[in-house]
């Protein structure tokens, strides 16, 4: 029977007493992952009662099988002479999952091979309140959302509304058609077709509303053409602009795209828009202009309209959290920072430019997406 003991050999007593008194992890592994040692914190983790009953375990049965191969490839550099880190999942003796991360370094046995000591800590409560901070953040994001749906939603309900008028309106005329002795081959055919582009233009609405309303994960990053983009969130507000007079100019290059999260992207114009329909309603000149222009590597957007300057006070502190102009109950102050942090998530970012005459804001994307 193999004496691990030995392999390792003695510390002296106020060394032992420091490894064993640390609060992580101190363990040595050999090449092939058996257990040689592990301090009272490590025996803990893995839930194990004493080290005499682990002494020689397979450590790779102890990591998650999500993370295993990493692990065992992790195992055999260090053991080859390599240094690093790693953050892997475990799940201890009683079946606890816990979240890891390790430093390691290659260490001398007695016989001469080389093994793999590292110091390990329990990362679980930090990689869950993480969590929670992505959850919360995604909440945020999905209610600045909805709010910004909401300001829009008599405007949608009208531009639906309408082509259902005009569907009806030639429903009838078909009926009176086909119920008349001598029905007009022509008007029938003119009716269908004016139903036929309704119809479409009813489903790129409900499409735009789809797209802006689903909760789309970040990691979803779609090469997509700029222009589809605007015109899909524009067509959510068309009636706001024609009702308040508000002219929208678009100017995007031809075949510019860029990689990124369509739901995202578009919450990002509908809170610059919100914001910009805001700023217009005491202006007696009402425009917004969106212009698209591509750089070496990435994708600009440049957002501008015709409301009054930004102070300075304001432009220093309106990406801030919770920070807004608006009357009490009229914004929650997230559009603008939510839709950097969105913008930044894709690489990229959202600024105001202070130096226009007009309004503007400036989004640049990586055409590729993020770096890795």
């Amino acid at each position: 029977m193999t004496d691990f003991h030995s392999l390792i050999g003695r510390p002296d007593t106020r060394f032992g007493e420091m490894i064993d008194s640390t609060p992580a992890c101190l363990k040595v592994i050999d090449r092939e992952g058996r257990l040689l040692t592990m301090n009272p914190r490590g025996l803990e983790m893995i839930q194990a009662d004493s080290l005499e009953s682990v002494l020689g375990l397979n450590v790779f049965d102890l990591v998650h099988p999500d993370h295993r191969d990493k692990f065992e490839a992790f195992n055999q550099a260090v053991c080859s002479g390599e240094k690093g880190s790693l953050r892997f999942d475990i799940v201890g003796l009683k079946g606890v999952r816990r979240f890891m991360e390790t430093w390691a370094a290659p260490y001398r046995l007695t016989n001469g091979e080389t093994a793999h000591i590292a110091i390990t800590n329990d990362v679980t409560e930090r990689e869950q309140a993480i969590k929670t901070v992505n959850q919360q953040r995604h909440a945020l994001e999905v209610g600045s959302r909805l709010a910004a749906l909401g300001e829009l939603s008599a405007g949608i309900a009208h531009e639906i509304n309408n082509p259902l008028c005009v569907i009806a309106g030639h429903a009838g005329l078909l009926r009176y058609q086909l119920e008349s002795d001598c029905p007009d081959d022509d008007q029938i055919l003119e009716s269908l077709s004016a139903i036929e582009s309704t119809v479409e233009r009813i489903s790129s609405i409900t499409t735009a509303l789809r797209t802006i309303s689903n909760e789309g994960a970040v990691g979803d990053l779609t090469p997509i053409p700029i222009s589809k983009l605007i015109s899909d969130t524009l067509r959510l507000c068309a009636e706001k602009c024609r009702v308040n007079g508000i002219e929208i100019e678009v100017s995007v290059e031809a075949d510019l795209a860029a990689t990124v999260n369509p739901v995202q992207f578009s919450q990002v114009l509908m809170n610059l828009l919100t914001n910009s329909f805001h700023a217009l309603e005491e202006c007696r000149e009402k425009r917004i202009s969106i212009r698209g222009s591509r750089g070496t590597d990435f994708t600009r957007i440049e957002f501008s309209d015709s409301g009054k300057p930004v102070e300075r006070d304001v432009a220093e502190q309106m990406m801030t959290p919770f920070y807004t102009t608006k009357e009490r109950g009229m914004g929650t102050g997230l559009g603008l920072s939510i839709s950097r942090g969105i913008m930044r998530s894709h690489g990229g970012d959202l600024r105001y430019e202070p130096t226009r005459a007009a309004t503007t804001f400036v989004i640049d994307m990586p055409i590729n997406g993020p770096s890795q």
